[in-house]
Parts: C-alpha cells; structure tokens; sequence
C-alpha cells in the first residue's frame, strides 16, 4: 500500500490509494462529485470484493477510517449517479487519472526543484515528454473507452459475449466460446468457466437460478468479466502469450 493521493476534478478533490499495484478511490470523495448525498447507502450496495476500509488522514490532520472502492466499484457508484457530468468524469479518470496512476504509482505528484539551469532545461523537457506520451495514450485509448461504455452492463462488469465483442479487434474476431475456449488454454479460467484464484479480480462469478420445465430450481454460475480484467485480456493479445 501506498500513501494517498489527491487530485481535483472541477473543484472537488478526490483522494486516491495504490494496494497492490490496484488504484482506489475513497467513496465519500468520489459521492461528493457526482452529487451523491448518502455514501453509506452506496456503500450497502456495492459488490463486497470491491470494498475496503483504510486509515486516512483529513484535513485537519486527524486520523480516520475512511471507506474506498477499486476500479470496478468506482464504475458502479458512476452508473448509479443521475448527475449530467457522471460520464464525463468517467471518461476523466479512465483517460487520464488511471493511466498516470499506473505509469508513475501517484496522481499530479510534486516536483523536484531545479538546482540549476541545466537541471531546470532537463526538468522541462521530461515534463514536455510525458504531457505528449499522455496525450498519445489518450487518443490511443479514446475508441477503447467507448467501446467497453457500449457494452458495459448496468452492474459495471461485461458478459463474455459482451467481452469478446469489445475485443473483437485484437482477437481477429473471436466470439464467445472462442474466447472461453481461450481462457481456459490460458489456464485463466477452470474446465467449468470459473477463474483461478490468480485471475479472480479480473472476472464476477454472477449466481443465479433457473426453473426447469418439471418447476425444479437449479443454481447456476455464470462468468463476467471486470473492467480491469477487459483491460488486462486487452494488454495479452496485444503483445501475445
């Protein structure tokens, strides 16, 4: 775990937490931005595996127990606010919080200052570097982020036909049980389409129940995958096995 960072969004700041390599957000920030008045009620809604609890410090420099959410979390509370800008705030951090998170490990950060004007001429030059490598990353990413909106569930994760539809362009056109069939080679998912302890974050094992024609109930498991989990089947094929 990593210490907090804070980064402002309009004029409201949201604190941010690194476990594991993971960004999560503290919940009664991000409620704050999209005008949600009662973050515990969100919070009883939420997925379990998305929830944590961690010691925060506030403004005023007092310790407290403050509520955050990973990733897939953050895009449940998103769906469930009613406030105009909630899709523009999440196109905020999945282009640019969330990918400068992972590249440097903090938001914004404070920087060095120079000790001379070589220093100086090399700060503005690295800094000129990495406004452009964002940028390039942002266009890069901008038909990928519409592509997992358009097939993103209300619950904020994806069917795997939903999945294999959003990857259809670094799969060469795999449909769903191909991709199945992809995983299980991969040993990401079990013979009976549940993930390996290993791959779990990735994938939702949604249960559900079905009636059979003699009025039996049987239970059934189905597989979705996390918006992280789409990103990180994206990165595979990308650079291959």
């Amino acid at each position: 775990m990593t210490a907090l960072s804070v980064f402002t969004y309009t004029d409201r700041e949201v604190r941010t937490i690194l476990i594991d390599g993971e960004p999560w957000f503290v919940l009664s920030d991000v409620c704050r931005v999209l005008d949600i008045g009662n973050s515990r009620m969100v919070r009883d809604r939420l997925d379990e595996d998305g929830v944590s609890q961690t010691d925060v410090i506030d403004s005023m420099g007092r310790k407290q127990t403050a509520t955050i959410v990973d990733e897939s979390g953050l895009y449940e509370v998103i769906l469930r606010s009613d406030k105009p800008g909630a899709r523009d705030f999440r196109r905020w951090v999945t282009r640019e919080v969330l990918p400068q998170i992972r590249r440097t490990g903090q938001y914004g950060g404070v920087a060095a200052v120079p000790q001379s004007f070589a220093e100086a001429l090399e700060l503005a030059a690295r800094q000129q570097r990495e406004l452009e490598a964002a940028e390039a990353q942002r266009l890069l990413d901008a038909p990928k982020v519409e592509s997992y909106e358009a097939f993103m569930t209300a619950a904020g994760h994806y069917t795997m036909e939903a999945a294999a539809k959003s990857l259809a362009d670094v799969t060469g056109g795999m449909g769903r049980n191909q991709l199945f069939a992809w995983l299980r080679e991969q040993r990401i998912l079990m013979p009976n389409n549940s993930p390996y302890q290993r791959y779990a974050h990735w994938f939702k094992v949604v249960v559900g129940s079905y009636e059979d024609r003699r009025g039996v109930e049987h239970a059934t498991k189905t597989t979705h995958v996390r918006p992280e989990g789409l990103d990180a089947l994206r990165r595979r094929f990308e650079v291959g096995p």
